[in-house]
């Protein structure tokens, strides 16, 4: 039951040979079960609702984009997460502005660059600066409610420019594997929105503390998984 000395040895043992974090995830649930608590409760958690969003994970053409998001909105959905990543940005663009026509302006939506790392054996470029800003400006333009992951996770200095030239939220974090590189973004200000994954990212323990960070920092905290 002691969580946090098993957190500290979990990440000795991560320094050395990979990442350990399941472990924590499973001690969670275990202390759950012992005490007969949803975990969220443990933690401290004020409610029991939060607000869900659909995310649109595959690459579709702009009809069948809008058709999706349609059923959704149907599905009671009102928050939406589309996926950017085609050859050209401004296929992108033209999805995403289709998308606001589909559902209008009371529906949420967050757009996904996937620009902060890459898949294996993909070697496409990242954007530019100026690509990034460009697409920015025209995601403020349709009401955006985030910008998910446009640069390089290291690029520190970009995302705080990024965040201060739009009004678009800046959101990113999912592959960023260290604690201490969440402290050094929020003191930087290159997030609105934290994402880091409990699988990735210190487990739940260390998502814990990074959600404390945030609320400090008055950001929002959207945990990847």
């Amino acid at each position: 039951m002691d969580l946090t000395r098993h957190h500290a040895l979990l990440d000795d043992v991560s320094f050395d040979i990979g990442r350990c974090w399941a472990f924590d995830v499973a001690l969670w649930d275990l202390k759950g079960r012992i005490e007969n608590q949803p975990v969220w409760k443990l933690l401290g958690g004020r409610t029991e609702r939060l607000r869900a969003y659909a995310s649109t994970g595959v690459l579709r053409d702009v009809e069948a984009m809008a058709d999706q998001v349609r059923f959704l909105v149907d599905a009671c959905y009102r928050a939406i997460k589309v996926r950017f990543g085609r050859e050209d940005r401004r296929d992108d663009l033209q999805v995403i502005e289709a998308v606001r026509d589909a559902v209008g302006d009371d529906i949420d939506l967050m757009v996904d660059c996937n620009r902060a790392w890459r898949m294996p054996g993909n070697l496409c470029p990242y954007w530019s600066y100026e690509e990034v800003l460009d697409v920015a400006k025209e995601l403020d333009r349709l009401g955006v409610f985030w910008m998910e992951e446009p640069l390089h996770r290291g690029d520190y200095a970009g995302m705080a420019d990024l965040r201060n030239s739009v009004d678009v939220r800046i959101a990113g974090g999912e592959m960023t594997t260290e604690p201490y590189e969440f402290t050094t973004m929020i003191e930087r200000g290159c997030l609105d929105v934290l994402q880091p994954d409990c699988c990735l990212t210190g487990g739940i323990t260390g998502c814990a503390e990074i959600a404390r960070e945030a609320e400090s920092a008055g950001l929002i905290f959207y945990p990847h998984t």
